[in-house]
């Protein structure tokens, strides 16, 4: 899914559980609430239920609470006798994670984390125990409540996290535990790629033999360049996965353009460092984090004169990274990238067509009226909506406002607001990015503020936030189209491959901080967009921002006009207007 779209989604659902394990502990004597666990020991589980290709056995005789349709919660029971929560959480990641990442990023920042293998659906996972301390005392006499996680969680090699969690009042017993266990060994998941020993085929042409011990994952999205293996399960304690994305590497790339492409995969990326290796060849190391001690994470990145280029994201559980190199020295061997290269052709179309908009002016392109539009975003249909763009472009000069905001149940919400304006040559310039990401009770969690300027023949590119502080200089390649331009030239572009270079696009705010990404753009044959597969083929163009190892098909009307855009797992843009986005949430935050 876009970048754009990327929410701080990793205790949201967490916390809702955590309330009522702190009311647990609240209300509950020690010695009774130790009695009572005692008696948890004779907890029946029921008879297998399925929801989302997820089959389970649960608690009998616990509270179910409904969760919404779109919510990545499957299941949420309440204990009736101790108030423990239990949840069963399904979701999708647009970056793979281990276990043990995803658990350890769930938990946050606590005093002691204990994580430990365990065999979760036939495939390698982790369990977690933890115990966070919440203040219950209005008047500041420091008192304080603390209450228990157990969590248990594999990702699948759908990309799929499946979590289940118990929250309540903590107690040294291991009840807790072994009932999350045991719910955990009953869980079945279908509808799983297929696995496969052969090599994998790559966009471009790029080859790669899959190491002995390895299988890869049947690609199942064709919105999807990147491509992901996991190691072979032999025991629960090895839950490894490399994703490659095959990516463009210009000439002159240095390693701030390295770290872009990392970024372009995953704005955390943001905070690493990279190491030149040799020639084409670097390593990008992640800034520590809290969930370092129990899960390992790198990237490596090699290409050849041509511009082919290979980008490796390890992810693995447990602090052992050993294994990396020498599994990326088995890659780098078995890597095989194509004789011809049609990088050049690419380069001087991309060049050819800002050239012409420099000479002719936005107005040849764009047109002297640029309509008010709406856009909603959702998952495969409107049914099912995230989030909208409105798109106001300022009558008579060179300027527009775009915002977007989306949502997620039980997970956040996020605004993104860009402002730019210039003039039609693009020899003047300015952008402005502000994002935020909220938590579901409205606290702001992170910002970013990003700015591009050309002023001198220079582009200033300056970055601040949260994790973020960067002000760069830049000349402007003649490939260059400043960013607030882009998303709206898509369908103006000629009919043929290219690749321009931009300060900003739609869904990846904040992965170019401090050098430009690329776009790699390619005509597709009229084809009918995924959510209308008996439509009329519309023309398409492919947009893939270099490292993000995703492509979002644009598709045009006849008289040039956006249709809809179609992004990797089942997200789609679609046009709409105010009354249809005011009636498609309920959620304030999303209210125009």
């Amino acid at each position: 899914m876009a970048k754009a779209w990327q929410y701080p989604r990793w205790r949201y659902y967490l916390m809702q559980a955590v309330m009522w394990g702190v009311l647990a502990a609240m209300v509950g004597a020690a010695g009774l609430v130790d009695h009572q666990r005692r008696k948890s020991l004779e907890v029946k589980l029921g008879k297998p239920q399925t929801k989302r290709n997820l089959t389970i056995q649960l608690p009998e005789g616990w509270t179910s609470k409904k969760s919404d349709a779109d919510s990545p919660i499957l299941f949420q029971l309440q204990d009736p006798v101790l108030r423990r929560t239990l949840q069963v959480i399904r979701e999708l990641h647009p970056e793979f994670v281990s276990p043990a990442q995803y658990l350890a990023r769930s938990f946050g920042k606590t005093t002691e984390l204990k994580i430990e293998p365990l065999m979760i659906a036939g495939t390698p996972g982790s369990i977690a125990r933890a115990t966070l301390s919440f203040s219950d005392d209005q008047e500041g006499s420091g008192d304080a409540v603390e209450v228990q996680i157990v969590a248990a969680a594999t990702v699948l090699p759908s990309g799929h996290a499946i979590s289940v969690q118990i929250v309540g009042a903590a107690t040294p017993s291991q009840l807790d535990e072994d009932l999350v266990k045991r719910i955990a060994a009953t869980i079945e998941a279908h509808g799983e790629p297929k696995l496969s020993d052969e090599g994998l085929h790559l966009r471009g042409g790029t080859t790669i033999d899959v190491p002995d011990g390895w299988v890869g994952i049947t690609p199942e999205d064709p919105n999807r360049s990147s491509r992901e293996i996991r190691m072979q399960s032999v025991g629960a304690n090895l839950w490894r996965g490399v994703t490659l994305v095959p990516v463009t590497l210009l000439p002159n790339d240095d390693p701030s353009d390295i770290a872009t492409l990392c970024s372009a995969w995953d704005t955390d990326w943001r905070l690493s460092q990279t190491k030149l290796l040799g020639p084409r060849r670097w390593r990008v190391e992640r800034a520590n984090e809290a969930w370092s001690d129990y899960a390992v994470s790198q990237i490596y990145v090699m290409g050849d004169p041509q511009g082919h280029g290979l980008m490796a994201i390890f992810e693995g559980s447990g602090s052992d990274d050993s294994w990396i190199e020498p599994m990326w020295k088995a890659l780098g061997d078995g890597t095989k990238f194509p004789q011809s290269s049609d990088l050049q052709p690419r380069l001087d179309a991309g060049a050819k067509i800002v050239s012409q908009i420099k000479e002719h002016g936005l107005n040849n392109f764009l047109g002297d009226v640029r309509p008010e539009r709406w856009w909603l975003y959702c998952y495969v249909s409107p049914d099912h909506p995230i989030g909208w763009l409105h798109e106001e472009p300022v009558p008579g000069v060179w300027r527009q406002s775009n915002e977007s905001r989306f949502t997620f149940p039980e997970r956040g919400n996020s605004s993104v607001l860009n402002q730019w304006e210039g003039n039609e040559k693009l020899n003047d310039y300015a952008c402005s990015v502000q994002r935020k990401l909220f938590e579901p009770h409205g606290d702001e969690t992170s910002h970013l503020r990003l700015s591009a300027t050309i002023r001198n023949g220079k582009i200033e590119l300056s970055a601040s936030g949260t994790d973020v502080e960067s002000k760069e200089s830049i000349d402007p390649s003649p490939i260059y189209l400043p960013g607030g331009w882009a998303g709206l030239l898509v369908g103006k572009l000629p009919e043929k491959p290219m690749i321009l270079e931009t300060d900003t696009f739609p869904g990846y705010e904040g992965a170019a901080t401090s050098s430009l990404m690329q776009l790699i753009i390619t005509p597709s044959s009229d084809v009918a967009h995924s959510g209308q597969p008996d439509a009329k083929p519309l023309r398409c163009m492919d947009v893939e921002v270099n490292g993000s190892g995703e492509i979002s098909r644009w598709f045009f009307k006849s008289d040039g006009s956006l249709d809809s855009i179609d992004y990797a797992d089942g997200f789609r843009r679609m046009k709409s207007d105010l009354p249809s986005i005011r009636n498609s949430f309920t959620n304030p935050f999303m209210k125009p």
